[in-house]
């Protein structure tokens, strides 16, 4: 007996997820060292006295007129978080559209040098690591709310090239624990963070961007009349297993900018890492199950409509304005610029709609005409019931919806006309979606 096509998917998404955690639970260990002459020991072991120090620069290289001096701070217990704010001076660069970079140094804590001897000193201290922060991104204003009755040149005035907004937090992250690596068994993601010291069996403090806590919405626009702004320094001392989690998802970061998703897409699958690792695994099984039930459910509807040979009890009024309502939301979707995480099921959903369009109005494709349809009495009579449910909840639903967009129409800010538009479409969409959804579970009663 063959299984159902249900168990096979069921079956293999269980071994996916089986594997998933086996993976992780694989990664997230930390190494061992057995091998004398190929070990790399922490320099943490010297428990070292630790500061940070800031500059930033109007470009990722710059040269030495460019960095300004921030601030250093001493970490009394590198084992533990620390913050603290800054008031930043801005490079003229910047100041003019341009990008900016913070430049920080975790070195022993030194005595203290003027801005130009510091910035030198620490590029050829063996003793010191860096990373690289870029503080800026480019993005367009927010558009001007208007009321489109009262304001009709503002539409106008919304067209904005982008600009420069500095981000409000800065971290960076250490590994605290002062491990042994292998020489030869090294994971690759953490070997591009391996500075030896002194080419001895010794490697400095892995000293991070915290790519995890760095969001694209805490955000401050700038302009030419900006002197300073303020950034939160934040450090966060991390575990092996949150070092690997963080590396990890940098790699899976990027691939999925490849393939699209944009810097609010990025910023709701950071948020899923703001919570300890058990709701983080949580979390997983949730999202691997709604996708399982996502799958299916568009199985069963697509499996459901391909059998049916009569719409004896299915009201063809809701599907053409199902159809309707989910091609305008996902305008609206479009339009607002939501999480691809939103958008790929809404259209995966506007497919299957349009193709039941499809299913209940035959087209002839090759004379490009509609097919001709011979209705038996049971679907004659749901056609009947279907105009008379209509007709009484058309009553009561049609002049809600209307008195709903009059109202947004002078009472609610808009961005544009296009905007407007959806808006106003999905209003009336969600409406008359109601109304026929009723009217089927008339049908079902």
């Amino acid at each position: 007996m063959i299984p159902r096509f249900t168990t096979i998917v069921t079956v293999l998404f269980l071994s996916y997820l089986g594997n998933l955690f086996y993976s992780i639970w694989v990664m997230v260990q930390p190494p061992s060292c057995t091998s004398e002459g190929l070990c790399l020991k922490s320099f943490l072991l010297r428990k070292p006295n630790l500061e940070l120090t800031i500059f930033v620069a109007p470009h990722s290289n710059p040269r030495g007129p460019e960095v300004i001096f921030v601030n250093k701070f001493l970490l009394p217990n590198y084992n533990e978080s620390y913050e603290r704010l800054m008031a930043v001076e801005l490079p003229r660069l910047t100041k003019q559209n341009g990008t900016l970079y913070a430049h920080v140094f975790l070195s022993k804590a030194q005595e203290t040098l003027y801005s130009g001897d510091k910035w030198t000193k620490l590029l050829t201290d063996p003793e010191t690591v860096y990373t690289l922060v870029p503080m800026s991104i480019y993005k367009e204003p927010e558009y001007k709310i208007f009321q489109l009755l009262q304001d009709e040149e503002d539409i106008k005035k919304n067209v904005k090239k982008p600009v420069t907004h500095i981000k409000a937090v800065l971290p960076v992250s250490m590994l605290k624990e002062p491990l042994h690596f292998s020489q030869i068994h090294m994971p690759s993601d953490i070997y591009q963070y391996i500075r030896l010291y002194k080419k001895k069996q010794e490697y400095l403090p892995i000293f991070l961007h915290n790519t995890l806590q760095d969001r694209s919405f805490n955000i401050t626009k700038i302009d030419k009349n900006t002197t300073h702004v303020p950034i939160l320094l934040r450090y966060e001392p991390l575990s092996y297993t949150g070092l690997r989690i963080l590396t990890q998802t940098q790699l899976a970061m990027v691939t999925l900018q490849q393939f699209g998703f944009k810097n609010k897409d990025i910023d709701e699958i950071k948020a899923i890492f703001d919570t300890n690792h058990y709701l983080l695994l949580i979390s997983i099984i949730v999202a691997f199950v709604h996708i399982l039930f996502d799958f299916l459910a568009f199985k069963n509807d697509i499996s459901f409509w391909r059998s049916r040979k009569s719409m004896a009890g299915l009201s063809s009024r809701l599907v053409l304005w199902r159809a309707f309502s989910q091609t305008v939301v996902l305008l609206y979707l479009f339009e607002e610029k939501a999480s691809m995480l939103i958008i790929v099921p809404s259209v995966i959903s506007s497919v299957i709609e349009i193709w039941k369009v499809f299913k209940i109005i035959p087209i002839d494709w090759k004379n490009l005409k509609l097919k001709q349809l011979t209705l038996n009495r049971a679907e004659e009579d749901t056609k009947k019931f279907d105009a008379e449910s209509m007709k009484y909840l058309s009553y009561v639903l049609y002049p809600l919806c209307a008195g709903a967009a009059i109202y947004s129409l002078i009472y609610e800010p808009q961005k544009k006309l296009v905007f407007l538009e959806y808006q106003k479409s999905s209003q009336w969409s969600l409406c008359i979606w109601f109304s026929f959804h009723v009217t089927s579970t008339f049908y079902q009663l």
